[in-house]
């Protein structure tokens, strides 16, 4: 075999790999509805995004600059990160950081799936957000559990009652030394030296 048939089999190995991967965690979606977005299409359907405020999270360079397009044709407002201002959060591949931002956050945006864009065009003005909530299509992945053990959880997570010892108030005043009395130390001693043989 030569080096490049070598290097074409990789290739195609290394695809199928992607794909498998891309399918198993959800992605193929996304990526499939990517591929039936149109430029041209969304041009075509004017200001159909007008007012909208959107940031994107989830998708590689060139997605994000497919995507940019559709957007800025569109009459939206595309932000770099989140914040209080968003209307939009369109979700391509999950992104853990930005959710936990997003649940952070004081103002909640509609987090929806690429369909909503879609749709968006195909009505020219944005589409309703419910049919196209990212969290009532699928359930949000689950992270990968932190290296802590269950015991260290379990550990973590009792609670003991700690008992606070209580002592005597304090006298504001010293008590007075009486000096008929023997002092504490010398008695001890006293019965110390006399009580051995």
């Amino acid at each position: 075999m030569s080096v490049s048939a070598e290097t074409s089999v990789i290739n195609q190995v290394s695809a199928c790999t992607k794909e498998l991967v891309a399918k198993r965690s959800g992605e193929w979606e996304y990526l499939e509805l990517l591929e039936k977005l149109d430029i041209m299409e969304a041009k075509k359907a004017g200001s159909f995004l007008d007012g909208c405020k959107v940031y994107l999270s989830g998708f590689n360079p060139d997605q994000t600059e497919k995507l940019r397009r559709v957007l800025n044709g569109g009459g939206a407002t595309r932000f770099n990160e989140i914040s209080d201002s968003l209307t939009h959060v369109i979700i391509g591949k999950f992104v853990s950081e930005d959710m936990k931002q997003l649940t952070r956050a004081t103002h909640r945006p509609h987090v929806v799936t690429v369909s909503w864009l879609l749709e968006s065009i195909k009505q020219r003005c944005a589409a309703s957000e419910e049919q196209f909530s990212f969290f009532e299509h699928r359930p949000p992945p689950v992270e990968p559990p932190s290296p802590l053990s269950k015991k260290g959880v379990a550990l973590l997570q009792k609670t003991e009652e700690i008992t606070i010892p209580t002592f005597p108030p304090l006298d504001s005043k010293p008590k007075p030394v009486d000096p008929t009395e023997p002092e504490a130390g010398e008695d001890l001693i006293h019965q110390y030296l006399h009580s051995q043989p």
